[in-house]
């Protein structure tokens, strides 16, 4: 395809949407055509995901709908975004489910397989960049304090010891996949961003 993934992720608290959109903004003032999205997509699938983790869902269950609502993203908005030639910046993908659900016990293998399938089905194969960023899951734990984000947030993800769980989760997520990047999400918004450009413009040639 023409076009270019590019994905964020990073815990809860670790400020991947604002950068997300940072560099939307940056690539859009270099003349790229941009398409920002982010998963869970579909809005009545989002709430429906939001209703049963609320609701303690297994993460057998969170999977199969993670992995439905990416697959009609890929057919709906992803693939044809990359064949016209667009930078898709993508908040959260495939790599979010892995780090929580099998930190929650899905077996990382059969994960594997079921994202190999959805990739090859849709036509939306491997990012061509992840950004994780790493942040502390005290420090995480401090963000999404102050931003009065708790309550709204899943509950495996409000406390430090769970934060830290999935925080090492990502850790190996990292090392894993070849697409991936960790980088350090402490420090200013700015700080933070200029350490993503550093990754993002090697994949242009400009």
């Amino acid at each position: 395809m023409k076009g270019k993934l590019i994905v964020i992720e990073g815990n809860d608290g670790s400020g991947k949407s604002t950068q997300a959109r940072l560099l939307a903004e940056n690539l859009t003032k270099r003349g790229k055509d941009i398409l920002l999205t982010h998963q869970p997509w579909k809005k009545r699938l989002r709430k429906y995901i939001r209703k049963r983790i609320e609701e303690d869902a297994s993460p057998k269950e969170l999977v199969r709908l993670f992995l439905i609502d990416r697959f009609i993203q890929c057919l709906v908005q992803i693939r044809p975004a990359l064949k016209k030639g667009k930078i898709v910046i993508l908040d959260r993908s495939k790599y979010s489910t892995e780090a929580y659900q099998v930190s929650r016990g899905f077996p990382e293998k059969k994960f594997e397989k079921m994202s190999e399938w959805v990739e090859k089905i849709s036509g939306v194969g491997t990012a061509d960049l992840c950004i994780i960023l790493d942040v502390g899951a005290k420090e995480s734990f401090r963000r999404l304090k102050k931003a009065k984000r708790k309550e709204k947030n899943i509950k495996y993800e409000t406390s430090v010891k769970e934060l830290e769980k999935t925080r090492n989760k990502y850790l190996k997520i990292a090392k894993k996949y070849r697409e991936c990047v960790l980088v350090n999400g402490e420090g200013t918004i700015a700080e933070v961003y200029n350490r993503i450009w550093k990754e993002v413009k090697g994949i242009f040639k400009e």
